[in-house]
């Protein structure tokens, strides 16, 4: 927890009626640059927490809270750990106690902690069974992650599982992203735990692949037994991505735009994917390598934990101004050997194989998009049905909308029209209901699309 000078703070914790947090360290505390508010409750040595909160939907549980004030004369050099223990009522069993500590951390950078406070902005939620996603960041930005846990189902607090970021110390060794801000708070009306992980991009050049973000969800950050794992991805922005997650011998074809940056990630568990034509590459007029070292290898991007070394190979590539339209030269050949065959015996080297074709899309100008002399079909149905169209005809679908509702029509699968082969999306226009623009009139949505093959 980040605190600074001459600051007021508190700490919540998860408890349930009947039950009471105290401050176990309380000497400790005192003897330092933080100072417990309201010390009325001290019990036998023992700072006992000021009150109760319950939820909204459950008058059972709530939280116990603590406040505290930071020394106006403070370095924050030598701040202490706060340690919390959860016991039932005057209990002296000490069994089945739940302990809680919270760390204190020097907060320097004011406007950067403000930041994250004040801009409601999350670039990803993640529920707590985990899973893998991907952001757009870019250079020097600010970005927050968020997570949710479950708060405890019963009165002994057992669930008692947080959000850790695995590879920090990862993050600690580059300067293209630093962790500037965390925290967690209970988030009342879903009956979650969030937790917050505030990142700053620094300058990132375009040649770079930047780490993936690991989260583990367990009791402790000590804890080898993971519940759940979440990866998060970054990914610099207008940069495509061919994802390849699986083995045998693949082969993909992927459009590309004029100047456009992609890259390949090849998945892989400990061994390496290698761009067998990297010479072919390098001396190609349509694709530029942009990561490839002088022995033809790229980073290996770690997304397992513990000694999981579950990641991937990523290769970036530019598409250059003298590519023409059509399919680019050469085809991306990438080769990876392990030493487990096909029944998963160690010992026989099984190859794998994986080959790319970049096709460049024509550019089309905005004449021959907007030609009137092209056959318009219309689709004005709200419902599912198969369109059967002609080359060199738009499509148009119109659905009725109404932005006062709060929802409107949009393209899902936006990225799968820009690589197509097959279709050039022209645009979208809207016709209201009412002669004059009243609001929640409603009106038509119409999408256009141009069939180029």
């Amino acid at each position: 927890m980040e605190v600074r000078v001459n600051e007021s703070f508190y700490v919540y914790l998860e408890s349930y009626k009947g039950y009471d947090w105290y401050l176990e360290n309380l000497d400790e505390v005192l003897n330092s640059d933080v100072q417990p508010i309201n010390q009325d409750n001290i019990i036998d040595g023992q700072l006992k927490s000021s009150s109760f909160l319950a939820f909204e939907d459950d008058s059972k549980s709530g939280v116990n809270f603590f406040s505290f004030e930071i020394s106006r004369n403070s370095t924050l050099e030598a701040l202490p750990t706060l340690k919390f223990v959860y016991k039932k009522g005057n209990s002296n069993d000490s069994e089945n106690d739940v302990h809680a500590q919270v760390h204190l951390v020097a907060d320097y950078g004011k406007e950067i902690r403000s930041w994250f406070h004040n801009d409601p902005k999350k670039d990803v939620i993640i529920d707590k069974k985990g899973g893998e996603y991907d952001i757009m960041v870019s250079s020097n930005t600010n970005n927050l992650v968020t997570l949710w846990g479950s708060l405890s189902h019963d009165e002994t607090l057992s669930s008692g599982y947080s959000w850790y970021l695995e590879n920090a110390e990862d993050l600690e060794s580059t300067e293209l992203i630093k962790l500037i801000y965390t925290g967690s708070h209970v988030l009342n009306r879903n009956s979650v735990t969030e937790y917050e992980f505030g990142f700053g991009m620094g300058e990132l050049p375009k040649n770079e692949v930047l780490p993936s973000l690991i989260f583990t969800y367990k009791e402790s950050q000590e804890s080898k037994e993971v519940k759940y794992t979440a990866i998060v991805n970054l990914r610099m922005e207008n940069e495509a991505i061919i994802k390849i997650n699986e083995l045998g011998d693949v082969e993909k074809t992927f459009n590309v735009l004029k100047n456009e940056i992609f890259i390949v990630e090849l998945n892989s568990v400990g061994y390496e994917w290698n761009l067998v034509n990297a010479d072919e590459v390098r001396s190609s007029n349509d694709i530029e390598p942009m990561n490839l070292n002088e022995y033809n290898s790229v980073p290996f991007i770690r997304k397992g934990t513990g000694n999981n070394y579950i990641g991937a190979n990523i290769y970036k590539f530019k598409v250059k101004e003298t590519a023409t339209p059509g399919k680019l030269q050469p085809t991306l050949e990438f080769f990876m050997r392990t030493n487990v065959n096909q029944n998963g015996a160690v010992g026989l080297a099984r190859p794998y194989s994986a080959s790319i074709t970049i096709k460049l899309n024509k550019e089309r100008s905005e004449e021959e998009l907007y030609d009137k002399s092209v056959p318009v079909i219309k689709y004005e149905e709200n419902d599912k049905q198969i369109v059967y169209v002609e080359s060199n005809t738009i499509l148009k679908i119109t659905q009725e909308s109404n932005a006062s509702t709060g929802f409107r029509w949009v393209k899902e699968n936006v990225e799968e029209i820009t690589r197509s082969e097959f279709i050039d999306d022209i645009g979208t226009s809207y016709r209201s209901h009412c002669s004059q623009a009243i609001p929640g009139c409603g009106g038509d949505e119409t999408f256009m699309l141009f069939q180029k093959w």
